[in-house]
């Protein structure tokens, strides 16, 4: 990413903006490269996003009363439900030479 900001500022053409996405992952792809990169034997729990709107008033008080930070959001449900899957950085690959870390491998660097 640093790089791409110093591409953009040498390369970039004025006035223009620069995704610096990568590929877009749905949860269940997210879920099964949890798994198989995970040492942890436990199954994380999938459930509908219908199902997790339900739930949103329970997390919240249960983060309120553990003084947490609740566990997602109302926000956070809302982008995963409505959030861009066609969001693309090419114009940033194209323009400034930007690649995009592998996520895989982001994952399990993240996991270590």
């Amino acid at each position: 990413v640093a790089q791409a900001v110093v591409a953009a500022i040498s390369k970039g053409k004025p006035g223009n903006s620069y995704l610096l996405s990568g590929k877009w992952y749905a949860l269940s792809d997210l879920y099964k490269l949890l798994v198989k990169h995970s040492n942890t034997k436990n199954k994380l729990a999938v459930v509908p996003i219908q199902l997790e709107y339900v739930g949103l008033p329970f997390i919240t008080l249960l983060a309120k009363l553990r003084n947490r930070e609740a566990l997602y959001t109302k926000e956070s449900l809302d982008t995963l439900k409505n959030g861009n899957r066609h969001i693309s950085s090419a114009k940033a690959q194209n323009e400034l030479g930007y690649n995009c870390h592998d996520f895989e491998q982001t994952l399990v660097d993240t996991l270590d």
